[in-house]
């Protein structure tokens, strides 16, 4: 009792809503970033989980492999999920490192290169999961139960997609699910540990106004 402060949020001039929990005693920094981009919004089945994993192959500055050197530099885990309702990017280091992780995945939500070559190597990795998530009769079952849920009014499909709608999809069509989701009032920032309000609000203002 009173080692936490209450969770506070702000909407940043650039439409980004950022929540703080302030835990004075925490040597542990946690961040998630949440994009209102699930499958629900998906032009096409399967397009939101790709762009997930686009985000992590490299931006106009790092290659997949510094991405990954720079996490490992500072010891932080990074991750990503898919849902229906959005798609979220999230973190964990020391919070000594608090600036260096928030940077790098705002630097990748605004920044990514989706090099046509990645895109090609990724696509046969997504493939692959298909395969896997057909064969396994719990996770086809979980999600049929979901689809059905939502009634013929709104057509839903499997978040990882279809065989053929993955093959269908271009890098134009990544490039412009992202230009038309990924915006700042799209964006819910989560930060928890030993940080300060303010100046998590104003490294995200700094790090996501190219978004607007």
């Amino acid at each position: 009792k009173g080692l936490t402060m209450p969770v506070n949020k702000r909407t940043l001039s650039n439409g980004v809503t950022v929540l703080v929990d302030t835990v004075p005693t925490s040597r542990v920094f946690d961040i998630q970033i949440a994009v209102r981009a699930g499958s629900l919004h998906d032009q096409v089945p399967g397009i939101a989980h790709f762009v997930e994993h686009m985000m992590f192959k490299g931006t106009d500055i790092y290659t997949e492999e510094q991405i990954r050197n720079n996490a490992k530099k500072i010891g932080a885990d990074i991750n990503a999920d898919t849902d229906f309702a959005s798609t979220c990017y999230t973190g964990s280091c020391l919070v000594d490192y608090w600036r260096q992780l928030t940077q790098s995945i705002c630097h990748r939500l605004s920044s990514s290169a989706f090099d046509p070559d990645m895109i090609e190597s990724e696509r046969k990795v997504i493939l692959s999961e298909i395969e896997m998530y057909q064969s396994d009769p719990i996770s086809v079952w979980h999600d049929g139960i979901i689809t059905s849920s939502f009634g013929d009014d709104t057509p839903v499909f499997p978040i990882i997609g279809t065989r053929d709608s993955v093959m269908s999809i271009t890098p134009e069509d990544l490039r412009a699910y992202v230009r038309k989701n990924y915006t700042t009032e799209n964006i819910v920032v989560s930060v928890a540990g030993n940080v300060d309000l303010d100046e998590v609000c104003t490294l995200i203002t700094a790090e996501l106004d190219d978004m607007m």
